[in-house]
């Protein structure tokens, strides 16, 4: 997924506010966790993070990875934004234990392909 928010806004704002959701999620859901990384050379921001959903037995039914990469853009115009590039995998019911081995053993596979991923230029008009 790639996305755009244009305006007057900061990265920090903007990864504060969804650090501040998922910490939300976390007060009821041991399972839920998160990683900042921020890229000093570029001032991105990594934001890696896990999110579930029980069923009524109270087992897990879903299991989500998402890492969003941030990035600060000012177009040939001037405009001003930030652009989100995110990728997600999710595992259900069965699936979620292995979900979670995959995820141990190859957790930072994930972080490096976003990372290196070559963002498209944005011009807004």
């Amino acid at each position: 997924m790639i996305d755009v928010i244009t305006g007057e806004t900061t990265l920090q704002n903007i990864v504060s506010a969804k650090v501040e959701e998922i910490s939300k999620l976390k007060e009821g859901n041991p399972i839920v966790n998160y990683e900042i990384i921020k890229n000093p050379k570029t001032g991105e921001y990594l934001l890696d993070f896990l999110l579930t959903a029980n069923a009524a037995d109270g087992t897990t039914s879903i299991v989500e990875r998402i890492v969003y990469r941030y990035k600060a853009f000012t177009d040939k115009a001037g405009n001003k934004g930030v652009m989100l590039v995110a990728v997600s995998s999710r595992a259900y019911a069965k699936e979620v234990n292995n979900f979670f081995v995959a995820l141990k053993a190859n957790r930072k596979v994930l972080v490096n392909e976003v990372t290196q991923f070559k963002m498209p230029e944005i011009n807004i008009k």
